[in-house]
């Protein structure tokens, strides 16, 4: 087949494969324009030339009545999909975040310690509403810890989980302790058991 430029109208021999199905960007030898060619089903094939040319027209320059020469096969741009890399990164950094959380409540909440809990209604028959005293038995200060709850049945089944970021505010000095308290909705009514631990947010998002 044989393509023109639209800028100088030279004429060009390329086979059908160096265009492909989709089209490629071609550069006129001549001008050194640049344009995206489609391929052309209707194009006259080389055979129909008057004056018959060998294979070795690809290579070669062509002088003839046509005035066909050889373009510059451009190679395919390459589609980036920029979403998809974007949104991995934005995963990756988010749990490195949450990494690096998760190391530091190894080392500052464990020495938060749980006690003194009493279980009362809440609302409605269906509510439950927890009291517990946290106590900081370390030398620093910890703010902001972040309690779950988990309902479990007789089988020991967990029924739901309910977390308590303790209203975010919450400071608890050195050798001292708090009294908090948690609300809870509709409870199941298979529910035997509670159990109250303290978390981080790495915990919460695989909950």
């Amino acid at each position: 087949m044989y393509i023109t430029c639209p800028n100088c109208k030279t004429q060009f021999i390329v086979t059908s494969n160096q265009i492909g199905i989709n089209g490629r960007r071609v550069k006129c030898s001549k001008c050194k324009h640049l344009w995206y060619q489609k391929l052309d089903y209707n194009t006259s094939k080389l055979n129909d030339f008057k004056d018959k040319i060998n294979t070795e027209a690809i290579k070669t320059p062509i002088k003839n009545h046509y005035n066909t020469n050889v373009p510059v096969i451009l190679p395919l741009k390459k589609k980036y999909k920029i979403f998809p890399i974007l949104w991995s990164s934005f995963i990756i950094f988010c749990l490195v975040i949450l990494l690096i959380d998760s190391f530091k409540f190894l080392g500052k909440y464990d020495q938060l310690k749980i006690e003194e809990i009493n279980i009362g209604k809440y609302r409605n028959m269906g509510g439950m509403k927890i009291f517990y005293k946290l106590s900081n038995e370390s030398d620093y200060l910890i703010t902001n810890p972040i309690i779950k709850v988990r309902v479990i049945d007789a089988n020991h089944h967990t029924l739901g989980e309910y977390a308590s970021i303790t209203k975010l505010r919450t400071k608890i000095y050195a050798k001292q302790a708090i009294y908090l308290e948690l609300n809870i909705e509709k409870i199941p009514v298979t529910a035997k058991y509670i159990d109250i631990t303290i978390c981080n947010r790495l915990g919460l998002l695989f909950k």
